[in-house]
């Protein structure tokens, strides 16, 4: 595959947790497993980049420890970013529940 994909959305950091079950309204549950990882349009560029194809990151990332968690993620994939980071606040992130059976529940703040 040859071509150049260019993402102008969302890479943000996903933190993963695995639950046995949902917890209830106002409920209490303990993860089994927790994962911190670059997530969201990141599949995308990894999938573009290892079908052979050029992938570049157009969208907005900032500093802190999930920014400096994407652009590490990026750079070890061989993707680039065309802009810089910003200094007025981190990347986004989702935190993803996991259920025993699958399913999955998201909550994301996109930070800047």
């Amino acid at each position: 595959m040859s071509g150049r994909l260019v993402l102008a959305g969302n890479v943000i950091a996903d933190l993963v947790i695995e639950v046995p079950a949902l917890p209830e309204r106002g409920g209490d549950v303990i993860g089994t497993r927790t994962e911190l990882t670059a997530g969201g349009g990141f599949n995308t560029l990894v999938a573009a980049r290892r079908l052979g194809a050029e992938a570049v990151f157009a969208g907005l990332h900032g500093t802190g420890p999930y920014g400096d968690l994407v652009r590490k993620a990026l750079a070890a994939e061989q993707i680039g970013t065309l802009l810089p980071a910003r200094t007025d606040g981190d990347t986004g992130f989702t935190v993803a529940l996991v259920d025993g059976g699958g399913e999955r529940t998201f909550v994301t703040s996109f930070g800047v």
